[in-house]
């Protein structure tokens, strides 16, 4: 598991609450959707107080004019996430198929505006943040996961915030309400078992009386998994047999600056430089337990628990496993 440390900065004018869901409770649509499906996309504003209204535009949203459904589901529901965690119904205003106006419920805390037909689920692409007094005598924490995994646990000075199954999803905002005083801030972040994450962002926060402060959980680089969140970070094969009749190792030197040095380590602590060139991140989605990236000239795949992976850095392009040292 990894250590992603990030910077925290007072905001003004941001008040938000927990923003709690349920893992897993929210079925993103798959690739395979219908085209006529209903889809939220975007808003105009990105906060507002309970009773305000938010323009969300988006496609195919004809159910306020005619009563067409998709796919023979019933008519949707708008909702948010409520004060218990759970979802709860927006009132909303049909304007056109490409735009309705939602009304923050009352019991709202700050969370993606959501579109519910069935099984299928559209959200808009950032959290609406639900604005608050803050109570007299404490301060307000602000988390902003914009990582590419949830976050499964939160702790403070080592005390779990969060119940089981109950985290803050990607690209959602939420809130703790605390006592002035200094904290040390853990976030657990993976998919949807606490008990086996990937990485962990971690800082120490000063919370002032009447105060906002905001955590932003930024996401994982490439730079960062690669060479574990250090200057650079060795890959090695296991011992190889040359050309020379000798053992050898392959060895991928990442550097955090997006460069690598693949190398042979050979008897007798003698090293040699076969390649340099640079690596960059391909395609690492939302919650993905694999990712892949280019390597020089190559691409290559990378699966949890991402500690090895195969590539054609042997000699004459012989395929290799290689393991974080």
């Amino acid at each position: 598991m990894k250590n992603l440390t990030q910077n925290i900065r007072s905001i003004s004018g941001i008040i938000v609450s927990l923003g709690l869901l349920l893992a897993g409770s929210i079925q993103e649509v798959s690739a395979q959707a219908a085209a006529n499906a209903p889809k939220l996309t975007t808003t105009i504003q990105d906060r507002g107080n309970p009773g305000a209204i938010i323009q969300v535009n988006g496609s195919n949203l004809n159910r306020g004019s005619n009563g067409l459904t998709w796919a023979g589901q019933a008519p949707y529901v708008v909702q948010m996430t409520g004060q218990n965690g759970q979802p709860v119904n927006c009132f909303f205003r049909f304007v056109s198929t490409v735009r309705i106006d939602v009304t923050i419920p009352a019991t709202a805390i700050s969370s993606r505006i959501r579109l519910v037909q069935g099984n299928y689920t559209s959200l808009i692409n950032r959290s609406i943040r639900v604005t608050r007094a803050i109570p007299a005598g404490k301060g307000v924490l602000t988390i902003d996961n914009l990582s590419q995994y949830n976050i499964l646990g939160l702790q403070l000075n080592g005390v779990e915030q969060l119940p089981a199954n109950i985290g803050f999803l990607v690209k959602t905002a939420g809130e703790l309400t605390l006592n002035p005083g200094q904290y040390q801030v853990r976030a657990t972040l993976g998919t949807f078992d606490r008990n086996n994450p990937f990485f962990f962002s971690q800082l120490t926060v000063t919370v002032t009386n009447g105060g906002r402060h905001l955590m932003s959980v930024a996401r994982v680089t490439i730079a960062q998994l690669m060479t574990n969140f250090r200057p650079s970070g060795d890959w090695n094969s296991d011992l190889v047999f040359g050309n020379d009749n000798a053992f050898h190792i392959r060895s991928v030197r990442f550097n955090s600056n997006g460069t690598y040095t693949l190398r042979e380590l050979r008897a007798g602590n003698v090293v040699v430089n076969i390649e340099s060139s640079t690596y960059a991140e391909l395609d690492w989605p939302d919650n993905s337990i694999a990712l892949t990236f280019r390597l020089g000239n190559r691409t290559v795949s990378l699966f949890s628990p991402f500690a090895q992976f195969v590539s054609t850095v042997g000699r004459n392009n012989q395929n290799l496993t290689l393991t974080r040292q």
